[in-house]
């Protein structure tokens, strides 16, 4: 699986003399500019990918071209050229990939290529490779064409069905009115059959019919054959003649699907004859053939594999069971702290209950839904955190993520504070979407690139995706619901050693301690067994008074302490914190020197509001003024290593 986004792109050097006009310009891909610039090719192409020819493939690009008389037009284009990324085409009806010997001065081409032509202008049969008219209907000159073409290892069309190899649909498209367009480009991997839809606007609907379709076997062909193996390079090219059109690529989604092995794993690990090419065993004691020998690993269970739709919906295939991934964050955000998260959908057009995306209560419902992965705190005044999460995803859902600025999920939940910016063109209709999606440098995971300020360079904040067997962590099994900043100790039997690493910066002292719940809705005992719930009179006094006599954890400004507790397992956790003040003055009878005291629960939080953040497993980030103080939640951060005993 292959996953690729605007980022993917680069444009080349064709190493001819000749220049690639194509550049990024704020996050936009521009394959030819507005500026005048006589007889131009322009051309952008990711990594080589693996693309058999049951790999099924979907792309979902946005564009926009400006409103000239004369334009040319742009490609998207697979291809195996030997150039890989430097390769170019030809000028003005070239459009970047085929030749044009009338003004250029080399048949300049790339070859082992198919090709889906946005043509804005009909050019003559004697200027090559554009034989067809295309319609006028008052769009303007020569009206616009969906072309294909599919081009073998010398330049020649491969493709039977007309003489110059084009295959031509008409569309209801001005492309060069300056409007923003929508293309989908879908290849299936089990028919072989490659389709176009297109609409106008962004982030329109995809249409239900295809503007033009094409069955490659029907052709005679294939796109191993097309392509001259089992691989290529995805792209666009465009050029323009005399007069200039920039073409611009103002969002692109690529991801590729190959066909998985239904039964990956050796369902029979044992030798599938059961007699013994030995008949004399040397050995009298037969060791189990099930399991491996010195120095042999045994089966590895498939980790799958991670893929992200055209709306930006992660999605785990290629298992049929849940499976492990790691959460870390690869670049702090740039835009002070940051929560996020995700919504599970029920399918890839984002229902949630059986509730579509336009519906009018759809927030309602998805937001209780919604699971916290983690948070960072920005600048990372905090340094030496390991802000990551283990989480089960499953192959049934698809996940889609959101952002929390200058609040928290809980926060939110509440009424309080917090920005939400949601990261799928499905649940948030704006132009300028916030999320841009890559291959991770470790080779098995996803790079998720955010803009925050709407720059559109997705550099404001990174975080990654990455499969694995890691396992949970022991604690956490609790954490990223509502108000969870807990450690889940059920089912570990006798003490337990909690390894604590507080990190402190504020200038307040404050000081740290955990309690027992009898739920996971804070529920508390007092002294005389009375069950009290957050909010409750008396709450505070019967939670801190089960820290009494506890070790102090009570770093100073600037510091780390480090210490072990050991406590009874098989119970749930909540820590809290007492701001500028003791356990002793809470339970001394005297109101008035009661200093305020924070926990998970923002019904027990003086003002109600959100003062503990889940930075990462068994990682918690407290703010200690009341009223969230500056919302980057780390004036106390604290790290657990849980430890059975």
């Amino acid at each position: 699986m292959a996953t690729l986004n605007l980022s993917s792109l680069l444009p080349g050097n064709p190493g001819d003399g000749r220049v690639n006009v194509a550049a990024f310009d704020n996050g936009i891909l521009r394959l030819t500019p507005t500026a005048p610039v006589d007889d131009s090719a322009g051309a952008a192409f990711s990594d080589q990918i693996e693309l058999k020819n049951d790999t099924s493939f979907s792309t979902k690009f946005e564009f926009q071209t400006s409103a000239v008389d004369q334009p040319e037009g742009f490609t998207f284009i697979v291809h195996n050229d030997p150039a890989g990324r430097d390769a170019l085409g030809g000028t003005a009806p070239g459009l970047g990939y085929r030749p044009f010997p009338l003004r250029d001065p080399e048949d300049y081409f790339i070859t082992n290529a198919l090709v889906v032509e946005l043509d804005t202008f009909s050019n003559t049969a004697e200027q090559l490779f554009d034989p067809i008219p295309d319609v006028d209907s008052g769009l303007g000159a020569g009206g616009n064409s969906i072309e294909i073409a599919l081009i073998g290892s010398n330049g020649d069309r491969i493709l039977g069905g007309s003489p110059e190899g084009f295959q031509t649909a008409f569309g209801e498209f001005n492309f060069n009115d300056a409007s923003v367009h929508t293309a989908w480009i879908d290849y299936d991997g089990t028919t072989q059959t490659l389709q176009v839809f297109l609409a106008t606007g962004t982030n329109p609907p995809k249409p239900a019919t295809a503007a033009f379709s094409l069955n490659l076997p029907a052709q005679g062909t294939s796109l191993e054959t097309i392509l001259g193996g089992t691989s290529g390079y995805i792209g666009f090219t465009a050029s323009t003649g005399g007069p200039a059109q920039s073409h611009e690529i103002l969002s692109f989604d690529f991801l590729s699907t190959p066909v998985v092995d239904p039964d990956p794993v050796d369902p029979d690990p044992v030798d599938p004859d059961p007699v013994d090419p030995d008949p004399v065993d040397p050995d009298p004691v037969d060791p189990d053939p099930t399991l491996p020998g010195p120095g042999i690993p045994g089966p590895q269970l498939p980790l799958g594999t991670l893929g992200v739709t055209g709306n930006n919906l992660l999605k785990l295939d290629g298992v049929s069971g849940p499976k492990e991934a790691t959460f870390s964050v690869v670049k702090p955000s740039r835009s002070g702290a940051v929560e996020i998260g995700f919504f599970e959908l029920d399918d890839a057009q984002g229902n949630i209950k059986g509730i579509a995306p336009s519906s009018a209560n759809y927030m309602a419902t998805a937001l209780p839904t919604a699971k916290t992965v983690f948070s960072t705190q920005g600048d990372l005044d905090i340094q030496g955190l390991d802000l990551s999460r283990q989480l089960a995803l499953d192959p049934t859902r698809f996940y889609a993520f959101f952002l929390i600025q200058d609040g928290t999920l809980d926060s939110v939940l509440n009424g309080g504070p917090g920005t939400v910016t949601i990261a799928s063109p499905l649940l948030n209709p704006s132009s300028n979407q916030p999320l841009r999606l890559g291959a991770s440098q470790t080779g098995n995971g996803l790079d998720f690139n955010w803009d925050l300020n709407n720059d559109q360079q997705f550099d404001d904040f990174v975080f990654r995706v990455e499969l694995g067997n890691q396992g949970p962590i022991l604690g956490a099994d609790l954490q990223g619901g509502p108000e969870s900043e807990v450690l889940d100790l059920r089912g570990l039997t006798g003490q337990v050693q909690l390894e604590l690493e507080v990190k402190r910066e504020a200038s307040n002292t404050n000081m740290l301690g955990f309690y027992r719940m009898e739920n996971a809705q804070g529920t508390v005992l007092d002294e005389f067994g009375n069950a009290l719930n957050p909010g409750d009179a008396g709450y505070i006094q019967a939670a801190v008074r089960q820290w009494a006599g506890q070790p102090l954890i009570s770093p100073q400004n600037g510091s780390t302490q480090r210490l072990t507790v050991s406590v009874a397992g098989d119970q749930i956790l909540a820590p809290f914190l007492i701001s500028k003040g003791t356990i002793e003055q809470l339970l001394d009878g005297d109101p008035a020197n009661d200093p305020a005291v924070f926990f998970p629960f923002l019904g027990a939080n003086p003002g109600g509001v959100d003062q503990i953040k889940l930075l990462g497993d068994n990682t918690f980030g407290f703010e200690d003024l009341v009223g969230g103080g500056d919302f980057d939640y780390d004036d106390l951060v604290v790290k657990i290593n849980v430890q059975p005993v």
